[in-house]
């Protein structure tokens, strides 16, 4: 904590892509503000409660968890489309993304 602008600027920058995560499934499920709101707070409830259930990296139980809270207000289908379209977007973009940058810092 010797940098404290640089911590900050971390922290922030956490926030925001963490924000960003949950705004993915409301690309799909959100109609209106009033589901924006709902589908936001389902998503960060899921997550919350995807970490107690023992397996790695929360894979499946984030998924069951999402749908089981979303299944009420929306179509499964599109709810199991909204949390498959936030693990792409979690997981795989990152990945080339990394691929990516590891090519062009290796020339």
């Amino acid at each position: 904590f010797k940098n404290k602008g640089k911590c900050m600027s971390v922290m922030a920058l956490s926030v925001i892509m963490q924000a960003l995560a949950y705004v993915v499934p409301c690309t799909i499920l959100c109609k209106n503000k009033n589901t924006i709101r709902k589908v936001f707070n389902g998503m960060a409830l899921a997550y919350m409660l995807s970490g107690a259930v023992p397996v790695p990296s929360g894979i499946g139980s984030l998924e069951m968890i999402f749908i089981s809270l979303m299944k009420a207000g929306f179509k499964t289908v599109n709810t199991a489309s909204a949390i498959l379209m936030y693990r792409f977007t979690s997981i795989i973009v990152p990945f080339f993304a990394g691929i990516l940058a590891v090519i062009l810092l290796k020339k």
